[in-house]
């Protein structure tokens, strides 16, 4: 009976043994289709991004043992010979494919006009995280660069170290060029047909007029100031259009989602906001917005702060010297609180009085009566703040001749 005892004890340890083997061999198996399924994933990523975007696929490297990173080459057929060609070098990690982990910009060009020595020039290249860096993959993309240049048959490979810029502070860049472009535009249009609705035109105008006149008006209310808000929607449209005609590869509308997603999101300091949790997901939300923004300011109420300047010595313009150090506390309650565009007119009124010259530039406000006493009462009025400098009277009575030759010429005719 022992013996039979002692048999079953050991096919009972054998048994547990194999149990514990076949456990070890299932999870293994498991760990490995996770594995082949995360694989073929990564090969249709791969396959995509090769019939879609038309990339050539350059080399699959093992980066770790769980990790594979694929290298596409994004190249633009000429129709013509070029003195220099584009090359640009895309690497996907297969742990993740939202966004590429390396980039370089590459130029397959002439060592020097009118040689037969061809090098590839290194315009910028770098590992997209900081996270990734010091990990070998900047390594083992200048592999993949050199390989290209041999393939090229290139003499050499030329190019500088450069820092990385930040996705933001290039979308932020681009977006300011732009802004400031349409300043200029609207400015050299004297603030005509650059809007579809020649109102919203003469809203700008007259926003333009307040804005040479007073520094603490403009400063108070930028952000419902619409021509700051024309402006950054024409900075972040264009922007758009930009990356999506010359680099149709990035994920130019994401990027330009992040940039006004930022600033938006649960903000006072921006031109709209939106609800904490929320985002804008299309540049078409991102366009309404803009324009519903342009639509609400000319009823926002009007704030007059000089508290923008940190000292009442920096404020420069005559009417602000004049509403805050000469104390004219009746017109600047008036002013406050007042729905934007009525007073905007206020404050040109004022602006007009002392620099009649403003409306030349300004065509689309010359139907408008900027007469100080059609907008505020007669003891909002002192002296102090009407009496006009010396050099403005000058202007003025220039001003007014010019005005009265022209009405005699025009009535000789």
């Amino acid at each position: 009976m022992a013996g039979i005892f002692k048999k079953s004890k050991r096919l009972e340890d054998v048994l547990e043994k194999q149990m514990e083997l076949n456990c070890k061999i299932g999870d293994k198996l498991k760990i490995a289709g996770r594995s082949l399924s995360e694989y073929q994933r990564f090969l249709d990523f791969i396959d995509e991004k090769v019939e879609k975007n038309g990339w050539q696929l350059y080399g699959i490297k093992k980066h770790k043992d769980d990790q594979y990173i694929a290298y596409f080459l994004e190249s633009k057929l000429e129709e013509e010979p070029q003195y220099r060609y584009n090359y640009n070098i895309y690497a996907y990690s297969s742990l993740s494919f939202d966004t590429p982990v390396y980039k370089a910009y590459l130029g397959w060009c002439f060592k020097e006009r009118f040689t037969v020595g061809r090098v590839l020039h290194i315009d910028n290249h770098y590992v997209t995280s900081k996270n990734l860096q010091g990990q070998g993959i900047g390594t083992e993309s200048m592999n993949i660069i050199k390989s290209l240049a041999k393939q090229l048959q290139c003499d050499g490979i030329q190019g500088t170290k450069s820092e990385i810029i930040d996705d933001n502070v290039f979308i932020t860049t681009m977006v300011t060029l732009f802004h400031e472009s349409r300043h200029m535009e609207n400015y050299l249009q004297q603030y005509r047909f650059t809007r579809d609705n020649p109102e919203e035109c003469r809203q700008m105008a007259l926003s333009y007029l307040v804005r040479q006149g007073s520094d603490i008006s403009y400063l108070s209310n930028y952000y419902s100031d619409p021509i700051e808000i024309d402006a950054e929607e024409f900075g972040v449209l264009s922007a758009y259009y930009y990356l999506q005609k010359n680099y149709p590869n990035l994920e130019y509308e994401q990027l330009i989602l992040n940039y006004v997603n930022d600033r938006a999101c649960d903000s006072n300091y921006y031109f709209f906001s939106i609800p904490k949790g929320s985002a804008l997901t299309s540049i078409e939300e991102v366009e309404n917005a803009y324009n519903t923004a342009f639509s609400e300011s000319k009823n926002k109420a009007k704030s007059y702060d000089e508290r923008v300047f940190p000292s009442k010595s920096n404020i420069r313009c005559l009417v602000d010297k004049r509403l805050v150090m000469d104390e004219c506390w009746l017109a600047r309650a008036h002013i406050e609180g007042t729905k934007n565009h009525e007073a905007n007119k206020m404050i040109a009124s004022l602006i007009l009085h002392h620099y009649p010259e403003y409306l030349k530039k300004l065509p689309s406000l010359r139907n408008i009566d900027f007469t100080p006493e059609h907008y505020f009462d007669k003891d909002m009025l002192p002296d102090v703040l009407m009496k006009r400098s010396p050099i403005s009277q000058l202007k003025s009575k220039i001003l007014q001749a010019k005005n009265n030759e022209q009405e005699i010429d025009g009535s000789e005719r």
